[in-house]
């Protein structure tokens, strides 16, 4: 019976209670799960608009999601989920989604409390997102989740549900999987990953030469930066790349000069206060790596109405419960553009096409070391046969003039 409730197809709904959300099921305690995601917002879009640097960011958005209606609109809202993806109940959806809109808005009615509350909101969604995901994925840990149908789903609804519009399409790309997924899955995640790994491992040095001629050019600065990075130290090489184009190498010549030049100047001494300031913003932005748009035609968008003095759904069904809607005022309608499709995640970007054009590179200058070494055995031996027989031609002629009456009969052959 315990390994069926680990599997969400089989686990059987406890029922809806009128006096408290329903626990989490298999005795998962939502406290754990939310520590998680508040340490998972470091890498996270999220994490980067609330910029999660120090200990009292953490504990601020740890205090907010463990706050009584944030507990209680994350409980409702797994059951809801659980409900519709596995056993539709729309009456007991309905009284889940009737909690979930009045908590909602007694949230919106005391999160002033909070500093940075309107971030605070504006992540509300995606944090409870992320929330969600590792609920289902460590109460269920039989089953599988990390799928584009399964996040997408989670995004969009809660999306729609507190912001009224849709979120960016694969917005759930930039999730800590490492901190909200359990070992399982990140062992099984590992192993399907491990050879795309391995081929990035191959082509890290054909990628980036640009950053080995830096530290080339500046090997005492750039061994202390390599070093406190926490790799281990030792002595840069030049990289001798056969295939690199002489525009190319100008190139790169010159933006070395550059760097390295940046690299010696000396900053301008700053108040302690503002360095300070600005390493914090310096390492918010570092978190994030740049990425790589897909290499084909972006997608193509279509026109929606969107009501600028409207309200969400939760908010909407929070009025029209108590009749609380508004009599007054007048709606104004804007133009808002949305994505009518996605761009599939196999689909390669910038980055893998140039990579696919180095390894090409790299493979056409392996043929041409293969076809010219084997040009240079050839002339090797041809050479050595020529010398052999050249060696030969002087040794019968050598023995030939030393023997004069040989000679004097040969020369009496030869006609005048």
């Amino acid at each position: 019976t315990l390994e069926k409730n680990k599997l969400v197809e089989l686990y059987q709904y406890p029922g809806f209670n009128e006096h408290e959300p329903t626990p989490l099921p298999n005795g998962m305690e939502l406290a754990d799960i939310i520590e998680k995601v508040v340490h998972a917002q470091r890498k996270s879009a999220s994490g980067k608009v609330l910029c999660i640097l120090t200990k009292s960011s953490k504990m601020m958005l740890q205090k907010f999601l463990t706050a009584p209606v944030s507990h209680a609109i994350l409980l409702d809202s797994f059951w809801w989920f659980f409900l519709h993806l596995y056993q539709p109940d729309k009456k007991i959806q309905g009284r889940l989604f009737d909690r979930i809109a009045k908590n909602y808005a007694a949230l919106l009615f005391d999160c002033h409390k909070f500093s940075n509350h309107k971030a605070l909101i504006k992540v509300f969604p995606s944090l409870l997102s992320q929330t969600l995901y590792t609920c289902f994925c460590s109460s269920f840990p039989r089953s599988w989740f990390n799928t584009h149908e399964f996040k997408s789903q989670l995004c969009n609804v809660l999306s729609e549900w507190m912001a009224g519009t849709l979120p960016v399409p694969g917005s759930y790309s930039s999730w800590d999987y490492s901190l909200l997924e359990p070992e399982r899955c990140r062992r099984e995640d590992l192993l399907s990953t491990k050879g795309k790994q391995r081929k990035g491992e191959n082509t890290d040095e054909i990628a980036s030469p640009m950053s080995q001629e830096v530290m080339w050019a500046e090997p005492s600065l750039s061994q202390r930066e390599f070093h406190a990075s926490g790799s281990p130290e030792k002595t840069p090489q030049l990289p001798t790349q056969s295939y690199k184009v002489n525009s190319i190498l100008f190139m790169k010549m010159c933006n070395k000069t550059i760097i390295a030049s940046c690299l010696t100047a000396q900053p301008k001494e700053k108040p302690p206060q503002e360095t300070k300031k600005r390493d914090e913003v310096s390492a918010c932005f570092q978190m994030f790596p740049v990425q790589s748009h897909p290499a084909c035609q972006g997608p193509d968008f279509t026109w929606h109405l969107f009501n600028i003095n409207g309200h969400s759904p939760l908010i909407q069904h929070f009025l029209q419960s108590y009749k609380l809607e508004p009599q007054s005022g007048q709606d104004i309608f804007i133009h808002r553009r949305e994505f009518t499709f996605q761009i599939t995640e196999s689909t390669p970007t910038y980055a893998d096409v140039i990579q696919q054009g180095f390894n090409h590179i790299r493979q056409l200058d392996k043929a041409f070391k293969t076809v010219y070494q084997r040009h240079r055995r050839e002339i090797k031996d041809f050479d050595q046969h020529q010398l052999k027989e050249k060696q030969e031609f002087l040794r019968k002629e050598k023995q030939l003039l030393s023997e004069k009456g040989e000679m004097k009969k040969l020369n009496q052959m030869l006609t005048p």
